[in-house]
């Protein structure tokens, strides 16, 4: 049987408890979403989502809902942000492209920002209903970081338009992306 001395077992249990200690601790997957642990339910006839523990809504005004963390929401620091806005009924539009339209010439394509719409618009499903997406890049103003945003439209059955649209700095994306995206996933649309 092979001796080993005292300080060679302690050097290797050392270099053991490092190891697992940096696996332990080390960050999740860029691929892993932060779990969503979290329920808004607070408009019973409009739609549900989950949302991470560390993240916080807020209602600025009827119609429109943003999530995202606490110090994005309540400190204008840059970070990601889930929003959904329910418009009128289609008839006050006319069609789903031309509702989406005007919410991006009304908000993020507007002149005085600096968002710009990346591709084409494109027919995609969101909760087994015909939806429409489109990718923009840019920023809401000088100051504000370069960051990217998907924006999303379909129609509840009483043929509201809803708005979906995620979005986070540029650096940010790659990492906060699966986190979004459950998040769209857990969206319910109950009207």
């Amino acid at each position: 049987m092979r001796q080993y001395s005292r300080p060679l077992i302690v050097s290797f249990s050392l270099i053991a408890l490092i190891v697992i200690v940096l696996l332990a601790n080390r960050s999740p997957s860029l691929n892993a979403g932060l779990p969503l642990t979290q329920v808004f339910d607070d408009s019973p006839q409009g739609f549900t989502v989950r949302y991470p523990a560390e993240w916080d809504y807020t209602i600025p005004m009827q119609g429109l809902m943003l999530l995202g963390p606490t110090s994005t929401l309540f400190q204008a620091k840059p970070g990601p942000t889930f929003t959904v806005q329910r418009l009128g009924p289609l008839g006050s539009f006319g069609t789903l492209e031309e509702a989406l339209d005007l919410y991006l010439r009304r908000g993020p394509l507007r002149s005085d920002r600096f968002w710009v719409q990346q591709g084409d618009i494109t027919s995609t499903t969101l909760l087994d209903r015909a939806a429409l997406r489109v990718e923009i890049e840019g920023k809401e103003n000088e100051d504000s970081p370069e960051s990217r945003g998907r924006i999303l439209a379909t129609l509840a059955q009483n043929t509201f338009v809803y708005i979906i649209a995620l979005t986070a700095p540029l650096e940010e994306w790659p990492t906060i992306e699966p986190t979004l995206q459950a998040m769209l996933e857990s969206l319910q649309i109950l009207e």
